[in-house]
């Protein structure tokens, strides 16, 4: 469960294509360290190897871990 917690730190919100968009925001991105990266903000360049998750991935992966916790609360419960 602590490996999911720390998934859940490296991500990033993703903003919706607009309709006439033909290219949909990746549910996963992962940035090399040291390629630059160009934001609406300007350069990013990261440092480390990171791995950023969508708005839709990130609240996908907090559900998980939240059944999980429910599920070994309940299992600790029945011991």
């Amino acid at each position: 469960m602590l490996l999911i917690s720390f998934v859940l730190t490296g991500c990033a919100s993703a903003s919706r294509p607009t309709s006439g968009s033909l290219q949909a925001s990746p549910r996963i991105l992962r940035l090399q360290a040291g390629t630059t990266v160009p934001t609406k903000d300007g350069l990013y360049n990261p440092q480390t190897d990171e791995t950023w998750h969508s708005q839709a991935e990130y609240l996908r992966l907090e559900q998980e871990v939240l059944m999980l916790s429910r599920a070994a609360q309940a299992r600790d419960q029945n011991r």
